[in-house]
Order: C-alpha cells, then structure tokens, then sequence
C-alpha cells in the first residue's frame, strides 16, 4: 500500500501553488504571460480575412474541387495549395513557385455579377504576376485529362515567357 501524505503537507503545497500562480500566472488559463518573456498575443499568428476564409473553404470543397485536387496531387513538379490566400482573395489552387493560379469554375459562375468579380479577382492576380488558369466543372470530373492539359498548357506557357524574359 502506498503512503499518503497527511493532509497538512497537501494543503501547504497547494497554498504554494497558487501564490504562484498569482505571481506568474499561467497563458492555457488566461493569463498575460508564459514563463517565456514575450506575452501570448504576441506569439500567436494574426490572420488576416482571406486567410480566415481560405481555412474554412479548406474544409467545404466541391466535389469539382475535391476530384482536381487529386489530379493536381499526382503531377510531377508541382506544389499546389488547396484554398490558397493571395493578397485579399482566396483562389481554388495555387502553385506560388510558378506564379500560377486556378479556378474551378461551377455554374455559378455564369452570373453576370459573379462573372465581375471574378475578371476584378483576375484582373488583380494579372498586375501581381501571377497568371489565372480558369479549369470548368465539366474539364474535371471524367478522366480529369481535359484540367490537366489546360494545367500543363499554362505551365509550359510560363515558361517560354521565362525563357524569353531571359
């Protein structure tokens, strides 16, 4: 059997333990600082709204976006971001190494208004450098072939500009 303690030596310890926690209070229940100097606040990331926003599309794709995504994985050379934040906007997919981005396109993407803030969202994208490859619904789903040339189309594209820029 296991000694306890008596109860006096308990409570004197736990009287300790919450001076100290009065003098350095700990961050996981509220308090300023850590036992590092800098304070919480400050070593937490700020996110802006498009990254917000990026983080909670991440979590709610389309089937379109869902099934491109697997495409985009399987290519040799490329580093795509699923939900990808760039600047104030958020774009289906980036590849930021190469300064290409993507778009899948749905049907709701035939509304007049939603057709004008996407040429704004590309227009954008055009004077960063970046160039938009806009992939519709019906290029993915299939043998996904029709996406992956329009993909492989805009890279060797970027990279005759390169060469030529050279």
């Amino acid at each position: 059997m296991k000694s306890r303690r008596p109860l006096c030596c308990r409570s004197v310890r736990s009287r300790r333990r919450k001076a100290l926690e009065r003098e350095f209070p700990s961050p996981l229940w509220g308090g300023v600082q850590g036992w590092g100097a800098v304070p919480v606040a400050d070593r937490q990331r700020d996110f802006t709204a498009a990254n917000a926003r990026a983080k909670k599309l991440r979590r709610i794709q389309t089937p379109a976006e869902k099934r491109l995504w697997q495409l985009l994985r399987s290519l040799e050379g490329f580093h795509f971001r699923r939900q990808a934040a760039v600047g104030p906007y958020v774009f289906d997919f980036a590849d930021l190494g190469r300064r290409m981005l993507i778009e899948v396109d749905g049907g709701i993407h035939d509304l007049p208004e939603v057709q004008q803030r996407d040429d704004v969202k590309e227009l954008w994208a055009k004077q960063q450098g970046f160039i938009v490859v806009r992939i519709p619904n019906r290029y993915v789903f299939g043998t996904g072939e029709p996406a992956v040339a329009l993909v492989m189309t805009a890279s060797r594209s970027l990279r005759r500009s390169s060469d030529e820029e050279r």
